[in-house]
C-alpha cells in the first residue's frame, strides 16, 4: 500500500512540475511577443517621425529653389530691360543689342537648369534617406526575437514519464517487499 502511495505521490509532482514549467514557458512566450510588438511600434513611429522630417526638409527645399528661380527671372529681366534701355538710350540697336540680351536668356536658362539639376539631385538623395530608413525599421523588428510558443505535447511527454518512472518505482518497490 505504501509503494502505491508513493508512486502516485511520484507521479503527482512530476505531473505538477511539468504543468508548472509549462505554464512558465507560456509565460516566457508572452512577455518575449510583447515586447516583439512594443519594439515593432516604437520602431514604426520612429519611422514615422523620420519620414515627416526627411519630407518637410523635401518640401522646404523645394519652396527655396522656387524662391530662388523667381528672384532669377525677376532679376534677369531686369538686366535685359537695362540693358535694351541703355542700347535705347545711347542709339545702338541691332544685332548687338539682340546678343546682349539673347546672352541674358541664356545665363539665366542655364542658371535655371543647374538650380532645377540640383533640386532633383538633393530630392534623389532624401528619398534614398527615406527607403534606408525603411531597411532600419525592419531590421530593427526582426532583431527582437519573438519567441517559442511552447507546445503542451512537451509537457505531456513529461507527465508521460513522469507515469512511468512511477510505475517503474512502484514495481521496484513491490519486487523489494515481495523477496
Amino acid at each position: 500500500m505504501c509503494a502505491i502511495a508513493a508512486a502516485i505521490a511520484q507521479f503527482a509532482l512530476s505531473a505538477v512540475g511539468s504543468v508548472m514549467g509549462y505554464q512558465s514557458e507560456q509565460a516566457e512566450y508572452e512577455r518575449q511577443q510583447q515586447m516583439y510588438k512594443n519594439n515593432r511600434i516604437e520602431a514604426n513611429r520612429a519611422a514615422a517621425d523620420n519620414y515627416a522630417s526627411t519630407q518637410n526638409r523635401m518640401l522646404q527645399d523645394q519652396k527655396a529653389a522656387s524662391q530662388e528661380l523667381q528672384s532669377t527671372e525677376i532679376d534677369a529681366m531686369k538686366a535685359r530691360s537695362t540693358a535694351e534701355v541703355a542700347a535705347g538710350e545711347a542709339g545702338v540697336t541691332g544685332l548687338s543689342v539682340d546678343a546682349l540680351v539673347a546672352d541674358y536668356y541664356g545665363q539665366q536658362g542655364r542658371y535655371e537648369r543647374t538650380l532645377a539639376n540640383n533640386t532633383q539631385m538633393q530630392a534623389d538623395y532624401l528619398t534614398g534617406e527615406m527607403t534606408a530608413t525603411k531597411h532600419q525599421t525592419q531590421g530593427r523588428i526582426d532583431s527582437v526575437d519573438q519567441g517559442q510558443k511552447p507546445s503542451f505535447a512537451g509537457a505531456a511527454i513529461r507527465i508521460l514519464g513522469g507515469a512511468v518512472d512511477a510505475y517503474s518505482g512502484y514495481q521496484r518497490a513491490t519486487r523489494i517487499t515481495t523477496r
